[in-house]
């Protein structure tokens, strides 16, 4: 939620405070912190306030924080959290922190990509392969591909950024070669891809789940999927299997999280069930989806 002063904080699904508004910049919550920052400020040429990245719990507590200007911080760069752990960067070497701030996994590799499930994806000596919690790197055997997404039990690789395939964790076992075009990250086990001008959505072993007839569809959480039959037309969600399970009847709509999801008419965001039926007031002008029990908004 961004108050009069312009900054950022967090409310939970009564619309109470959860994290006071004190940040320029706001990530969603994620697996129990946000990714957070504060911009230099300024005044007669005095430094008022440093820049600073930090990682925040749901309860406003800061897990770490970095200052843009200080060099003996212990990292340089943060990522967001994904099952239990955060990517961190000091100077040209990437690892992961745990919960409580610790290197879990040292920082040692060239490139990360975050944690999905029991693995995350790392680059060492300029080849992919799969990280566990312990720091046991796994390589991907012959596996040049640029471009990397990890998902709950594998990844998707391709050669250009346009046509994806399937790898499977943690051995490196090619599922489905680079044939998916525009193919989205997985999410609850199913990532749209496009045929023509239509969106459909396979599953984790490369088989068609939902028939490519969509416009806009996805991305799926808590088993279902945003859809849009036709440009212009209405927002509503299918089940995992491509089963209408709200009907279009909204402008847009957002992801569900904790049993609601943000949907919007005209110019004012509001909180739906699975039902469809509104839990919060269309009277927002900004909404994200709930994460931890919270979401950020703005009136």
């Amino acid at each position: 939620m961004q108050l009069s002063n312009g900054r950022w904080g967090y409310i939970d699904a009564r619309g109470r405070m959860q994290v006071n508004a004190v940040y320029d910049k706001a990530e969603p919550m994620r697996d129990g912190f946000a990714l957070v920052a504060g911009f230099p400020r300024f005044e007669g040429g005095q430094l008022l306030e440093r820049g600073f990245q930090a990682l925040v719990a749901r309860s406003g507590g800061e897990l770490t924080r970095i200052y843009n200007d200080d060099a003996e911080s212990a990292f340089d760069e943060l990522g967001e959290f994904s099952s239990g752990f955060a990517p961190v960067r000091k100077g040209a070497n990437w690892g992961f922190i745990d919960r409580e701030g610790k290197a879990a996994v040292p920082l040692k590799f060239e490139r990360v990509r975050p944690f999905a499930g029991r693995f995350g994806a790392a680059k060492l000596n300029g080849q992919w392969g799969f990280v566990d919690k312990f720091g046991k790197f796994s390589r991907m055997p012959a596996l040049p591909a640029p471009h990397l997404r990890t998902f709950d039990g594998g990844a998707q690789f391709s050669l250009d950024g346009t046509h994806w395939g399937i790898v499977r964790a943690p051995d490196g076992e090619i599922i489905s070669n680079p044939k998916w075009a525009d193919l989205l990250p997985y999410s609850d086990r199913r990532a749209v891809y496009r045929t023509g001008q239509a969106l459909g959505a396979i599953d984790d072993l490369g088989e068609t789940a939902v028939n490519p007839i969509y416009h806009a569809l996805g991305p799926f959480t808590e088993s279902l999927g945003r859809y849009q039959l036709e440009p212009h037309g209405p927002f509503g969600f299918v089940d995992r299997r491509g089963k209408i399970a709200i009907e279009g009847q909204f402008d847009e709509v957002l992801p569900f999280s904790n049993g609601l999801a943000a949907a919007r008419i005209g110019d004012r965001w509001g909180y739906i069930d699975r039902n469809g039926d509104p839990q919060l007031a269309f009277r927002y002008s900004e909404a994200t989806p709930f994460e931890e029990g919270v979401a950020f908004v703005r009136e």
